[in-house]
């Protein structure tokens, strides 16, 4: 699954766990993520996320597909995925932008109230596109892919072959435990997003860059890798 738009130095901090590590260059896209276990239903996460995304944040853009939502505004993006596991849900809440600050406040905000906030059941829960009504309003800039996909691995060799993806294409490898790996570029930023299941490992790999030619080259360079490893 792929999804393409615009956005985003460096700072990471999940939920309860409290995961923190910070790397960047000046000009990379800034990108702050989150993540942590509700029992709620992927429903429930993706409907949370939209409704904050529109009706808190004021998005112009969001969109529900199957157990991801993401959206967008002028200079920034937030991408929610829930991972269903046990009785409940793991989340990530992922914000860039071209401001680290802004990132990092709508990572946040997203994330406690997808986390905590109440279930307002206004929103398609499974898929769904959400528009603002303003046309004057302009989509950020900087170019943004993602894929999700599957990969037989535990932890550790998820984290393993996820920093050898990031130093095989040039970038500068850092680590959030073994859930959370950044890319930091010169000018590109990218995380993979890994959650161990009993047989799988569910990963989330997103590109983001100045230049979308580049996002998607790093996108799929970093999938490809991370896919074809297959030894610590």
């Amino acid at each position: 699954m792929r999804r393409s738009i615009y956005t985003a130095n460096l700072i990471v901090i999940t939920a309860t766990l409290l995961f923190c590590c910070s790397a960047g260059y000046a000009s990379a896209p800034a990108v702050h993520v989150g993540g942590d276990f509700r029992r709620m239903s992927v429903e429930d996460c993706t409907s949370k996320a939209i409704d904050t995304m529109m009706d808190q944040q004021h998005f112009i853009y969001a969109e529900a597909n199957g157990s991801y939502a993401w959206g967008y505004n002028e200079n920034s993006i937030a991408i929610v995925h829930g991972v269903p596991m046990n009785d409940g849900v793991y989340i990530f809440v992922a914000a860039f932008s071209t401001d680290s600050a802004e990132a990092e406040r709508l990572r946040n905000t997203i994330r406690e109230y997808v986390f905590n906030g109440p279930s307002i059941g206004r929103r398609a829960p499974r898929s769904g596109v959400y528009r603002t009504n303003d046309a004057n309003r302009r989509a950020t800039s900087l170019g943004f892919e993602w894929d999700g996909f599957n990969k037989p691995a535990t932890a550790d060799l998820f984290r393993s072959c996820a920093q050898s993806a990031m130093e095989r294409n040039g970038l500068q490898y850092s680590a959030s435990g073994k859930q959370i790996i950044f890319g930091i570029g010169k000018t590109a930023t990218v995380v993979a997003l890994g959650v161990s299941l009993p047989s799988t490992t569910q990963v989330l790999v997103i590109a983001v860059s100045a230049d979308s030619n580049e996002a998607t080259r790093l996108k799929h360079e970093v999938h490809s890798s991370i896919s074809g490893c297959s030894s610590l």
